[in-house]
Order: structure tokens, then C-alpha cells, then sequence
């Protein structure tokens, strides 16, 4: 998304200039280029990344650099105060622990036509929370993310700027870990994990299919058979019964509802195949819905919660409600301290921040069948360029898996999403700082 602060170096002279580049023109003459610092040093950042992802997964096709979108990785690093870490591991073993109670997944499940999405006994790969920080570097949740992506790319942004992996020392040897005990927990035999598709829709249209591929260069390392599948091939009923150990699932069709997705919503049910992540996980921690139920006291008092952890739980996540008629008037009128989004959507897909919604899009969230939320708006903070000369907002993605968080990561964005468009913006690495007086983010 374009920048909508920049201007012209010098607008009292715009149309001189535009003189001036005519008469090159009809010259035959060139314009000449200026340079833009950050972009050169952006473009060899990303170069450098590109190098090492090839060094680290050998399998990775020729042109696999042109996968690599211009403004994909950022070259800064984001440092952040240490007690970031302390509040997100916290977070992990809260929400864990509420996660694995019978009592909680019976609330959750208690409408459920297929009783058998209450048996399924294995976690999810790749989840994340999404966050947002205040001006004393508390944590704010924007949402769980159960398809979290930029997993397997992340963990080379570290190698790329020298630093050390902000949590598991080995991020992807934690993954595979992860793998083989998804496997086990479905299968519940003493058979070693061999055969894994990567599955979604279209995969060589997607952004990120570059990490597919890195992806499948790990696990074939690790020892495993591993196939990248489309979920929109004719032929996935065939492909889905090649006895398939474990499955790991980037398609967005969270809760497997549409027709193509009938017989793996069965193998998953029947449990022929460690699904990860899968329905289940999504409802137990991604539908946004859950974040209304992570703070209210009354509910988590019933789970069994002590006071501290709900109070944490109440600090650090946003109020979420889900839009209703009685309500409309009342968020209407509150709308810029709101954010509104659709209770089970991905990335930003129909989100709006409250300051910039048209009454018209406000409404049709009412005409729609799929439940809408609107959440107390937490907005990013900024960051500055270490020379002053360009601000980015930015978010931080913790990826986990059941209680431990396993890497992290930083977005740089302008705009009001993060969309990857921003020279000098994009994923990177992020690092912590011991001096308890950092009390904000920067950027080095």
C-alpha cells in the first residue's frame, strides 16, 4: 500500500519539473535515477536471506528466488524489552492449561453434531499468537492463529542478521518434534513418523508457496516422504487415500466445511490420518469467539482459573463481543475505539479499523450470516528508522505449540494491514534486550 504521507521532494517546483522531464524525454535523453538507500540495502538483505535458504534446504528449485517477493523480509531487526518473553511463555501455559480442560472443550463442543471432533487427541503445528504492544511493552492479543505461516522461512531471517532464535534453540528440530508427536498421538502406536503431505488450495498461486517448498526440503532431510498437495485437484480423494502418516494443512477451509474437503474431514474424523492443524484446535483457540471466553471472569473462575492468571488474561486481551442488533447503535457510535472483523475469517479479509468503516460496509456486517466481532482497538505501535527517516508500524507473531513457544517474529508495515508492500518493511527478526529502561521497541 502506498504511502500516503509521501509527497513530492519539493512541490513548489512540481511542474518545473515536469518541464524539465519532457525536454529529456524529447531529447532522447534518460532520466536520471535517484538512488533510494533503503530499498538497495532491502534488495540485499533479501539476497542475503535468499542465499542462506538455499544453503539450509538443499532441495529448493532453481528459480526459487523468484518466489521471493521484493519486500518480503525487512532489513531491521526489532528489539524488544525481555519482559515481552516473560509475558508471552505466561500466555502460552494460561492458555494451554484452559485448552486441555474437559470442562472448557464441553462448553465449546456442546452444540456439536459430530460427536467424534470431541476425541480427536492430537494439538496443532504452527500456531501463533498475534500481538500487539502498549507504551509499557504489555502485550495485547489480537488474535490466535492456527495457520500461522512463515514458520520455516522465520527461522533463516535469524541466521541472515547473525542473531540467535529468541526462544528454542532449534526452532525447526522443535517442529519435527512436534511433527512425530501429532503422529503418535492419532495413531497411537510405536510406528515411526515417514509420509507427510503439505496441503492447500492451489499451492504454486499462493504468496508464500516459496515456504512449501522450503517445507519439504526440511522433512525430506529429516528422513520423511513428504508430497505438497492441492486441495483444489480433482483427483484428492485418490491422493488423500496414499496412506498418508500426517497431513499438515494450510488450507484456509479452517472447519473442512466445503464439499471438497468431505472425505478429509472424514479421515480426520475417523482418525486415518494426523490431521495438523485441524477443526478442532481451530475452535478451541482460533475462532475469535474464544478470546470472549479467554477474559470473561465468570467462565474462567468456572474452569477453575486462579485470580492472577485472569487478571493477566484481562490486561492482555482485548475486549471482544460479537455484533449484534441490540448492540448496533452503541457501536456505531464507539466505532474508532473498535475494530470489526468476521468471527472465523483469515489475514484481514473484510476487517476494518472503526475510524475508517463506511456506514454501508458497518451494515452489511449485520446482513451476513457469519458472526461478526468488534474488538477494543489496540492499535500498532511505530517504530522509526534508526536514521529518522521513516516510521513503520509494526506486529509480533509467537509462534507455539501446546505450552512452549518456539520463535518468533516482527512484521514492519505502513498502511492499516500488514501487507508486505513497504520498502524496508516485511518479517524479521527480532532480538531482547536485558536493560530494564528499554521500555518501547527499535529498530537497529
Amino acid at each position: 500500500m502506498p504511502n500516503s504521507d509521501s509527497k513530492p521532494a519539493n512541490p513548489s517546483n512540481s511542474s518545473s519539473a515536469s518541464k524539465s522531464s519532457n525536454s529529456l524525454e524529447k531529447n532522447g535523453i534518460e532520466e536520471p535515477v535517484v538512488a533510494n538507500p533503503l530499498a538497495e540495502v532491502t534488495a540485499k538483505v533479501r539476497s542475503r536471506w535468499i542465499d542462506i535458504a538455499k544453503k539450509r534446504y538443499p532441495d529448493l528449485p532453481a528459480g526459487f528466488g523468484d518466489l521471493v517477493a521484493p519486500q518480503l523480509v525487512s532489513p531491521f531487526t526489532v528489539i524488544l524489552p525481555i519482559q515481552v518473553k516473560e509475558q508471552v511463555e505466561r500466555l502460552a501455559h494460561i492458555i494451554h492449561d484452559i485448552r486441555v480442560k474437559s470442562k472448557y472443550q464441553e462448553m465449546v463442543f456442546r452444540s456439536s453434531s459430530d460427536g467424534r471432533i470431541r476425541e480427536i487427541p492430537n494439538f496443532a503445528l504452527c500456531n501463533s499468537f498475534d500481538v500487539h504492544l502498549d507504551e509499557e511493552a504489555g502485550i495485547h492479543l489480537i488474535e490466535i492463529n492456527t495457520n500461522a505461516a512463515f514458520y520455516f522461512a522465520g527461522t533463516s531471517l535469524y541466521e541472515a542478521q547473525g542473531l540467535e532464535t529468541p526462544f528454542a534453540a532449534n526452532p525447526l528440530a522443535q517442529l519435527v518434534l512436534a511433527a512425530r508427536e501429532e503422529f503418535q498421538l492419532v495413531s497411537k502406536t510405536d510406528q515411526p513418523l515417514r509420509r507427510i503431505a503439505i496441503l492447500d488450495e492451489a499451492p504454486p498461486e499462493q504468496k508464500l508457496y516459496m515456504e512449501f517448498l522450503m517445507a519439504q526440503s526440511y522433512f525430506r532431510e529429516q528422513g520423511l516422504q513428504c508430497e505438497i498437495l492441492d486441495a483444489a485437484d480433482p483427483d484428492l480423494k485418490r491422493r488423500l487415500d496414499e496412506g498418508w502418516d500426517l497431513i499438515y494443512n494450510r488450507w484456509t477451509d479452517f472447519l473442512l466445511a466445503t464439499p471438497q474437503a468431505a472425505h478429509l474431514n472424514e479421515l480426520y474424523l475417523s482418525r486415518k490420518v494426523a490431521l495438523s492443524p485441524h477443526p478442532k484446535e481451530y475452535w478451541l483457540l482460533a475462532d475469535k469467539l474464544r478470546l470472549q471466553n479467554f477474559r470473561d471472569p465468570e467462565i474462567l473462575s468456572d474452569l477453575g482459573v486462579n485470580s492472577e492468571d485472569i487478571g493477566f488474561l484481562q490486561a492482555v486481551i482485548p475486549g471482544t463481543r460479537l455484533m449484534s442488533e441490540e448492540a448496533r447503535d452503541e457501536m456505531w457510535a464507539n466505532r474508532k475505539n473498535l475494530f470489526f472483523k468476521p468471527a472465523q475469517s483469515y489475514g484481514s479479509k473484510h476487517a476494518y479499523k472503526g475510524a475508517s468503516i463506511s456506514r454501508k460496509a458497518f451494515e452489511e456486517y449485520f446482513a451476513t450470516p457469519e458472526p461478526m466481532i468488534a474488538q477494543d482497538l489496540w492499535p500498532a505501535l511505530e517504530l522509526q528508522t534508526p536514521g529518522g527517516e521513516q516510521k513503520f508500524k509494526y506486529d509480533l507473531r509467537f509462534y507455539f505449540y501446546k505450552d512452549q513457544v518456539q520463535m518468533g517474529l516482527a512484521r514492519l508495515y505502513e498502511g492499516q494491514v500488514t501487507n508486505l508492500r513497504a520498502i524496508g518493511g516485511g518479517f524479521t527478526a527480532i532480538a531482547w534486550s536485558e536493560g530494564a529502561a528499554v521500555v518501547k521497541p527499535m529498530l537497529r
